[in-house]
């Protein structure tokens, strides 16, 4: 049972799902690279958010040329946003104690 604000993976096919299969490296090599950029805290959410992007490209691509190229693009984006996204929350957070503190 999904809980709320969670979102449901795509059905994949079992040709998708191989896609999945063999194209793991792909967000392996993404987060590693982001690691090595100083976001080693993020390691789990940042193979989460590659992981659901590239199972989202998986169910939309027939595979063949190109799918590993965009699979990479796809992933790295998603990672991106995600830190994206933390940054912004992060920001949010320092505002708002700033303010509180001058109360």
């Amino acid at each position: 049972m999904m809980g709320e604000g969670q979102a449901s993976s795509p059905a994949l096919t079992p040709e998708a799902n191989e896609l999945v299969i063999d194209h793991r490296w792909v967000v392996r090599r993404v987060v590693n690279k982001l690691r090595q950029c100083g976001h080693q805290k993020e390691t789990d959410d940042l193979t989460s958010a590659g992981l659901t992007a590239l199972v989202a490209w998986a169910a939309t691509h027939p595979g063949g040329p190109g799918f590993a190229r965009g699979a990479w693009l796809r992933v790295e984006g998603a990672a991106r946003d995600y830190l994206r996204g933390q940054r912004r929350h992060r920001r949010l957070i320092q505002e708002s104690l700033e303010r509180a503190g001058r109360e």
